[in-house]
């Protein structure tokens, strides 16, 4: 289980990758909807899995 500041480290990192994702799903799909909703499933997705991110690795793939 990760303690509260690993949890807060991988929101650091992962809030400035939001308007990157929306950009570039954006460019991908005509309807902004649909790129919101993937960009939300994808960091939701990101979110469940922190507790396998290791400090100091990037989140991006």
């Amino acid at each position: 289980m990760r303690n509260e500041a690993q949890t807060d480290s991988f929101e650091a990192r992962l809030r400035p990758l939001i308007p990157l994702a929306l950009r570039l799903a954006a460019g991908m799909r005509l309807d902004s909807h649909d790129a919101e909703d993937a960009v939300q499933t994808a960091a939701l997705r990101a979110w469940s899995k922190r507790d396998n991110w290791q400090p100091g690795t990037d989140l991006r793939p």
